[in-house]
């Protein structure tokens, strides 16, 4: 039945569309953290960037059911829920952040995301970390080093190693219990490798700069 759908699979999304593991998992059917799979083995999702709130959460089924049930619309008509989602979800934002604009997909997000870039700046040159993947426009495609776009990629782009602060915490780590070195000069390295951790946790993800000061405080 597998190989069978592995076929299936294939003869109508393609062979760009491919799946985790050589022995693909079938789901089934999922609940909270909990998905199943067609043998009924229970798997518990640590991956899965869709359901932030669980699998199935009862309040979102309801929700989706009832606007399904009541209208279907884009934003170029008025009507209240857009509206309504659009405040609460503003008021969530810090100062600053006051309005929102809708899309369908990551995809969508990054590619808007890049015109705003470029709106504010006029610049157009990217730079994109390796190992990543950040969609399916012509656009992001550029940005993604799993799979070379079609045509190659652009002048504009440049990829970069993605940084690895817990490599640099090593190195600190390491350099403390080296005695042999002179005190000044395992010092001077230490703080170096330091400020480097600070730095590429500050750049990769500015909300870890709490986790970032605690890592230069215990070092």
């Amino acid at each position: 039945m597998t190989n069978d759908l592995i076929d299936r699979r294939q003869a109508v999304l393609g062979p760009n569309v491919p799946t985790f593991y050589d022995n693909p998992v079938h789901l089934v059917k999922g609940e909270g953290v909990w998905v199943w799979d067609s043998s009924g083995h229970k798997y518990l999702d640590c991956y899965n960037n869709v359901p932030h709130v669980g699998h199935c959460h009862p309040h979102v089924v309801s929700a989706i059911s009832a606007q399904a049930a009541t209208l279907n619309t884009h934003t170029r008509y008025l009507h209240d829920g857009i509206i309504n989602y659009a405040e609460r979800l503003i008021a969530k934002f810090h100062k600053g952040l006051d309005q929102i604009i809708m899309v369908c997909s990551g995809s969508e997000a990054n590619d808007i995301a890049l015109r705003m870039a470029q709106a504010v700046t006029g610049k157009t040159g990217i730079i994109s970390t390796d190992n990543t993947y950040h969609g399916n426009t012509m656009a992001v495609s550029q940005l993604s080093s799993r799979k070379p776009p079609i045509g190659g990629y652009a002048a504009n782009i440049r990829h970069v190693p993605a940084p690895t602060p817990f490599v640099q915490l090593a190195v600190v780590l390491r350099l403390k219990r080296r005695p042999s070195l002179k005190k000044s000069k395992r010092q001077s390295m230490i703080l170096k490798s330091q400020d480097m951790v600070f730095q590429v946790f500050c750049f990769v993800q500015p909300l870890q700069m709490k986790v970032s000061q605690t890592y230069q405080k215990t070092l």
